[in-house]
């Protein structure tokens, strides 16, 4: 029965991709991310290899829906309201150093050590990067910063395929960044995570610095990977530029 509704439900999914592809290119760059995670379903791979060919003109042009920003809402809507509360208060009233049993509490609340949990960690991954932008009076205090709960996230996961997906939601605005159009907030996480761990845990920034350069180089044809370069650098050259860090 289960299986049935699984699959009535994917196409479902294609054909509104099929009929309705206007409508369904403004929920942004994001849609592409969620649909590699679930190409191998066969209801989805047909339509996945189609994306992939512009030629098919299932979403018009590649390269131009990767530079359209995921709305706030869409990606705030993986996350139920009592989810969305409590992480932002770890975020706005723990202080750092003290927040373990707060993570510790969270993971058991939501599930999120199971396999179907994990699968949610690259979404909280994408809320509070794109979602949650701070004022500055929060970002200078000694609550629990945005990089910090990026990195717990990513020390959460345990399968390869998870691990994978948390670093593509922590790198995906930095692959496609434009300036004027992007936020540096969007990015900003992925900096200083890689920047703040390099005394005591390099081996976290040699990695997460391999795979952002590895990325890009995964995506389509030379055309797409050189964008998605020119994109990386653009997001390093504004972080340097809004002193997020330095040069």
């Amino acid at each position: 029965k289960y299986e049935k509704m699984r699959r009535q439900e994917a196409q479902l999914c294609c054909d509104l991709w099929r009929e309705k592809v206007v409508e369904c290119r403004g929920l942004g760059r994001d849609v592409v991310r969620v649909m590699q995670d679930v190409s191998r379903i066969p209801e989805f791979e047909a339509l996945w290899n189609d994306i992939l060919d512009d030629s098919k003109q299932a979403c018009g042009d590649l390269m131009d829906l990767l530079s359209v920003k995921t709305p706030p809402a869409v990606l705030a809507s993986r996350l139920t309201p009592d989810m969305e509360a409590q992480l932002m208060f770890i975020m706005g009233h723990v202080k750092m150093g003290e927040q373990a049993r707060y993570q510790k509490w969270f993971m058991t609340r939501w599930g999120l050590s199971s396999p179907e949990g994990e699968s949610l960690i690259a979404d909280l991954v994408r809320f509070i990067c794109c979602v949650y932008h701070p004022p500055n009076e929060v970002i200078r205090s000694n609550v629990v910063q945005r990089w910090a709960a990026v990195g717990w996230l990513l020390k959460c996961a345990k399968t390869a395929t998870c691990i994978a997906n948390i670093k593509l939601a922590i790198f995906y605005d930095w692959i496609f960044f434009t300036p004027r159009l992007d936020s540096v907030m969007n990015v900003e996480p992925a900096a200083l995570l890689i920047t703040r761990s390099i005394p005591k845990w390099l081996d976290i920034a040699v990695d997460l610095t391999e795979f952002m350069l590895a990325v890009a180089d995964e995506w389509g044809g030379a055309a797409l990977q050189a964008r998605c370069r020119k994109g990386i650098f653009n997001a390093a050259a504004e972080c340097v530029n809004r002193r997020v860090i330095q040069s």
